[in-house]
């Protein structure tokens, strides 16, 4: 059973009522931010300076600088206009139009909801600590609950039915950022939102950190072999996000958002050093209708297929995927490298820590060896030497809260929209 055809621990049911359920919240929370926003007589001023922030110059001319960068040192050389580029690149045009201002009226509506509890929610940081290194607790803070946001999305069967759509795209770019459903951002803005207002309470914070936030998020979609050395350690790089969106292998490994750090506490943290190469990226058996499946490619009708499906059951398509005219055969040698290389990793950093004789290390380079000059031959063996004990490292077959998620979806929760908020919830109702 392949990842895409199973759900944590449950099957799929016909009609998605958790989904739906998703849809009523979405609607209800941007609902109230709008009301909010009406109330202070700052709504369009709230949506253009959250536009600025989400999907301003700074966000594109990024944007653009990396995909400048894709074609120079790329991961998996690809044509510009290749199917995932142009797909992705519709949805930042969704994003920046349509999921901005969605996005920003669910953070305005779940912040009030949450300031409204504010006696209780208060830390009381902000009498204790200079301005800005409140701030910069409530970012660091806001990027470890959107960790536990992006983990939820690959254990909750209906928030799993939403953020598949990141995870179904099989030629990885910078743009695939803003590959998501607008319904990822619902829970992900509460989960955001819940810092901020707990060490900031009405204090805003500084739009030029959201921006940045943001653009740190979406490097590491990057089609790039980047790992950035030693601070690749302290942030999250592109190879090693890439590791998160792996075809052949759990994608419960490397979710963090910026900061590897929650991931190396969790213990799903996985630095591959010399890198092994580009694996090979989306979801097995292709339970999602993704651009690269079919001779003809229709942007507008895939895209209006991608934001309903969630709404229905996701069944499997029996599909060969090392079959598949795109990127074919490549793939399916990037998959298998990738899978080897990932055991290799997590057998030798076992042997390291169970013992460090001799004999151990003789063993591993031993592997090393055979996988290198048969890695058919040794994938059985790395199979048994690398049977998982415990639940963090599990293969059981499940799918992948993405980004990103995963970038844009974090700075979400955070936009209270300066001082507007603060004003509104003191007026009378």
């Amino acid at each position: 059973m392949t990842q895409a055809q199973a759900g944590p621990g449950r099957r799929r049911p016909g009609p998605a009522w958790a989904t739906l359920a998703l849809f009523v919240l979405g609607l209800a929370s941007a609902g109230r931010g709008a009301l909010v926003l009406l109330r202070a007589g700052q709504l369009w001023r709230a949506l253009a300076g959250a536009q600025a922030e989400l999907a301003g110059p700074i966000v594109i001319g990024f944007v653009l600088l990396v995909v400048g960068c894709e074609r120079i040192w790329p991961a998996v050389p690809r044509p510009l206009a290749a199917r995932g580029h142009l797909h992705d690149a519709c949805y930042l045009v969704v994003f920046a139009l349509a999921v901005t201002p969605f996005v920003t009226l669910i953070g305005v509506g779940i912040a009030s909801t949450l300031a409204s509890y504010a006696p209780a929610l208060d830390l009381g940081v902000r009498a204790g600590v200079p301005g800005w290194l409140g701030v910069g607790l409530a970012l660091v803070a806001m990027d470890g609950f959107n960790w536990l946001a992006h983990l939820a999305d690959h254990r909750v069967e209906a928030l799993w039915r939403v953020h598949a759509l990141h995870h179904s795209q099989e030629q990885l770019s910078v743009l695939t950022t803003f590959r998501n459903h607008p319904l990822g951002h619902v829970v992900s803005s509460f989960a955001a939102s819940l810092p901020v207002v707990a060490l900031l309470g009405d204090r805003p914070v500084t739009p030029v950190l959201i921006t940045g936030y943001l653009v740190l998020g979406a490097l590491p979609h990057a089609n790039l072999a980047w790992s950035f050395g030693p601070v690749g350690k302290l942030v999250v790089s592109p190879a090693y996000h890439r590791l998160h969106h792996r075809l052949d292998g759990s994608t419960e490994v490397n979710l963090a958002i910026v900061l590897p750090l929650w991931d190396v506490l969790a213990g799903r943290a996985l630095f591959l050093s010399p890198s092994p190469g580009a694996c090979a990226t989306g979801l097995g058996g292709r339970p999602l209708a993704v651009e690269q499946d079919g001779e003809r490619y229709r942007p507008a009708r895939l895209l209006v297929t991608q934001l309903v499906e969630p709404f229905g059951s996701l069944r499997p398509r029996r599909m060969d995927r090392a079959a598949q005219p795109v990127e074919g055969a490549e793939r399916a040698a990037e998959a298998s490298s990738c899978s080897i290389a990932v055991a290799l990793a997590r057998s030798a950093g076992r042997y390291w820590v169970a013992s460090a004789s001799g004999p151990a290390r003789s063993d591993t380079v031993a592997m090393l060896s055979a996988a290198i000059t048969d890695p058919e031959a040794s994938r059985s063996g790395i199979a048994r030497a690398t049977s998982p004990s415990s639940s963090s490292w599990s293969t059981r077959a499940k799918p992948s809260f993405l980004t990103t998620s995963s970038a844009s979806r974090s700075s979400a929760g955070s936009v209270i929209v300066v001082d507007v908020l603060a004003s509104s919830l003191t007026r009378p109702r």
